[in-house]
């Protein structure tokens, strides 16, 4: 429920909280005078009960159950959360070389420039070493990057029961630069000669640290 519509439902209980204790049981004190005071009042004060009750009927019929759908939800989007951010680790984690761990956690820009310039984008990937596997550091982003979005996309199907700041950083991860660097894995001479330079590799370290900087902020 959006803030504006809060405040005036807010507003409107606050009136006819005013209107209900004043007109109908004369207990507090009177805001003007009208000539016309008894159809006014009759008319507050049937509009006052009128909006209670359907206050009432929004809150049982709809607000409750919606608010007990997200209560449910909660753990259930924080879980795919969390996934989304062992997925993006997973893709510093990819150009090291001891143990696989939480890397994000603390990493700077400078260290992950480091650690992605220092390292192949073509040389056997930390999680190809592990398990045996011929896979290198770029084909380990490409094959992550769809992982990526399909937590995204199982997230989005909550969209209803996200606070507005979570869709924003979601949505934004969805569309960063860095999955659109990591789509095409090639390697013929020439890509990998493009794939594999400083400039690349940089400008991955830019958007991956971009990406890092959003999911922190949504893990919990």
């Amino acid at each position: 429920m959006g803030k504006l519509i809060k405040t005036i439902i807010w507003l409107l209980s606050l009136l006819s909280i005013y209107s209900i204790l004043y007109i109908g049981l004369g207990i507090l004190w009177s805001i003007g005078y009208s000539s016309n005071y008894e159809r006014i009042n009759t008319v507050i004060i049937n509009l006052s009960y009128s909006y209670f009750a359907g206050l009432i009927f929004y809150i049982f019929v709809s607000y409750l159950p919606y608010l007990n759908r997200k209560i449910k939800f909660k753990p259930i989007i924080q879980d795919k959360i969390n996934n989304l951010y062992n997925q993006i680790n997973a893709c510093v984690v990819s150009f090291q070389s001891d143990t696989d761990r939480d890397l994000i956690k603390d990493i700077d820009y400078d260290k992950l420039e480091k650690l992605i310039v220092s390292n192949s984008m073509y040389s056997k990937s930390f999680y190809g070493k592990q398990t045996g596997i011929a896979m290198d550091n770029f084909l380990f982003l490409n094959q992550t990057r769809g992982r990526i979005f399909s937590l995204i996309e199982s997230i989005l199907q909550y969209k209803e029961y996200l606070p507005n700041e979570t869709i924003v950083k979601i949505e934004k991860i969805k569309d960063s630069t860095y999955l659109h660097l990591i789509k095409n894995y090639q390697t013929t001479p020439l890509m990998k000669a493009i794939y594999d330079s400083g400039k690349y590799k940089k400008e991955i370290a830019i958007e991956l640290f971009k990406i890092i900087e959003l999911i922190k902020k949504l893990k919990k």
